[in-house]
C-alpha cells in the first residue's frame, strides 16, 4: 500500500490518504463505539500517535474500557505513549474558553512531537457534544479552517457531533467543513460527500487529466526532438529524459530514469560530466563539445549546453542538458582543412580544392584527421567551449583537435 494511504479500520471507508477529515454524527454511546474502537486499534497497530478526545455520551474511563477489549495491551500502548484519551476540557477549553487557534496549534505540536519520536503520523477524534451554541459559529470557523489545512499534514481526524444537539442547518453547516459525514439509516452506515468537497475533487481530477495531457504532448515533442535532451538531480540521477538520449547511452529511456553517468560510461569520463554538473549546481552556464561512440559503435560528435533548473526559492536544483549533434558538420571542417593544408604545399588555391574534396559522410572515421583519429582511437573527451558570461573558457581541449569558432 502506498506510506500515504492509511487503514481506517473502517470498513465503509477502506483506505484514505493522510489530511483526510470527516465526520461522524450519532445517537448513542454505542455508535461511538462501532467507529472509533476499530479506528484506533488500527492506528496503533499502524504506528501512528493516536488522541481520543471524550465527551458525553461517552467518557474517558467508558472510552478505554471499549478500546481495552479491541486491543488487550492497550495498557502497554497507553504507558509508552503512544495514545491519550482525555476529557474535552483538558483540550478544548484549557484555558477556561474554547480557542481555534490555541487548539489547531495544538494538534499541529502534538503531530510535530509525534513524529520526533518515530510515529508516522496523528489519528484524532474530538467529540463536540460539550459544544454550547454561544460557541457554535467559532467552532463552526475552526472546523473550517481544519478543512482547509489538514491535507497539509500527516493527520487523519474524525470529529463526532450528536444528532440530538444539531439543527438542520447546524447538519448543513458540518457536512460542508468536512469531506464527507458517516450517518447510520435503519442500522447501517452510510456516507454522506460534502458537495464542496464533491466539487473540489471533481475539479483536481480535471486538472490531473490536463497535467497528464500536457505532460503527454511535451513528452512526444521532446522525443522528435533531433537533439538529445535530459535532467539530472543534485545526485547526478537522471530524472527526466527523450529518446535520442538513448542513442547515447545504450539504455531505454525506462531503464535510464534513476541510474547516472557512472553506470554506462567510463569512470574517467563520468568525473568529468559530474564535474560540468557542479559547475552548473553552482549557477554556471556551460557549453562544450564532446566525442563519443554510441551504443551502435558509431562514433559521434556534439555540442551540449547545460544549465541549472531553478526550485521555488530560485536556487539551482537540477541539471538540463540539450546535445545537438555536429558530427558531420566537424567532418566536413576537418576535410577542408585538410584539402586547404595540402594546397598550401602543392601551391594549389583554395576554391579549387573545395570543388574537389567532396565532405565525408555523417558518422565517417576518415584516415588521418584528428576528429577521424580520436574517434578511431575512441578517445572520449569533451572540453568546454563557453562558460557563463560567454566567456571563452582557458582549459585546453584534447591533442589533435581543431579550434572551433562560434562566434
Amino acid at each position: 500500500m502506498d506510506a500515504s494511504m492509511r487503514r481506517t479500520g473502517i470498513d465503509i471507508i477502506g483506505d484514505v490518504p493522510w489530511g483526510t477529515h470527516f465526520c461522524q454524527f450519532y445517537e448513542t454511546g454505542q455508535d461511538l463505539m462501532d467507529i472509533l474502537v476499530p479506528y484506533f486499534k488500527e492506528g496503533l497497530h499502524s504506528g501512528e500517535f493516536c488522541m481520543w478526545v471524550t465527551s458525553e455520551p461517552l467518557k474517558v474511563d467508558q472510552a478505554t474500557e471499549a478500546l481495552r477489549k479491541a486491543v488487550p495491551d492497550l495498557d502497554d500502548y497507553i504507558a509508552q505513549g503512544q495514545i491519550e484519551i482525555l476529557d474535552y476540557s483538558q483540550w478544548y477549553i484549557r484555558s477556561g474558553k474554547f480557542s481555534a487557534d490555541e487548539v489547531l496549534k495544538g494538534w499541529v505540536d502534538k503531530l510535530a512531537e509525534a513524529q520526533k519520536r518515530g510515529y508516522e503520523g496523528l489519528r484524532l477524534t474530538g467529540n463536540t457534544f460539550w459544544l454550547e451554541k454561544a460557541d457554535w459559529y467559532d467552532f463552526t470557523k475552526y472546523e473550517e479552517t481544519v478543512n482547509n489545512v489538514i491535507g497539509r499534514y500527516n493527520m487523519l481526524a474524525i470529529c463526532t457531533y450528536s444528532l440530538q444537539k444539531c439543527n438542520a442547518r447546524e447538519i448543513l453547516d458540518v457536512i460542508a467543513n468536512h469531506q464527507f459525514a458517516l450517518i447510520k439509516r435503519s442500522g447501517q452506515w452510510e456516507i454522506i460527500e460534502s458537495e464542496r468537497h464533491r466539487k473540489t475533487e471533481q475539479a483536481l481530477r480535471e486538472s490531473e487529466e490536463k497535467l497528464r495531457e500536457t505532460t503527454r504532448r511535451f513528452q512526444t515533442i521532446v522525443d522528435n526532438a533531433p537533439v538529445a535532451i535530459y535532467v539530472k538531480n543534485r545526485d547526478g540521477r537522471f530524472v527526466f529524459g527523450n529518446r535520442q538520449l538513448e542513442r547515447y547511452t545504450g539504455h531505454p529511456l525506462e531503464r535510464l530514469l534513476g541510474m547516472t553517468d557512472y553506470d554506462f560510461a567510463p569512470k574517467e569520463d563520468a568525473d568529468r560530466w559530474r564535474e560540468n554538473d557542479l559547475k552548473v549546481l553552482e549557477g554556471q552556464r556551460e557549453e562544450f563539445e564532446e566525442i563519443g561512440i554510441d551504443r551502435d559503435g558509431r562514433p559521434y560528435v556534439n555540442i551540449s549546453m547545460k544549465f541549472p533548473l531553478l526550485d521555488g526559492s530560485g536556487k539551482p536544483a537540477e541539471v538540463c542538458g540539450i546535445s545537438t549533434e555536429i558530427t558531420e558538420r566537424k567532418l566536413q571542417e576537418e576535410a577542408l582543412q585538410k584539402s586547404k593544408e595540402e594546397l598550401e604545399v602543392s601551391g594549389g588555391g583554395v576554391a579549387s580544392a573545395e570543388r574537389r574534396t567532396p565532405p565525408h559522410p555523417a558518422g565517417s572515421t576518415g584516415e588521418g584527421g584528428a576528429i577521424s583519429h580520436a574517434l578511431r582511437k575512441q578517445h572520449i573527451r569533451d572540453y568546454p567551449v563557453r562558460s557563463q558570461g560567454w566567456r571563452k573558457n582557458p582549459l585546453s581541449k584534447p591533442s589533435g583537435l581543431p579550434d572551433v569558432r562560434l562566434d
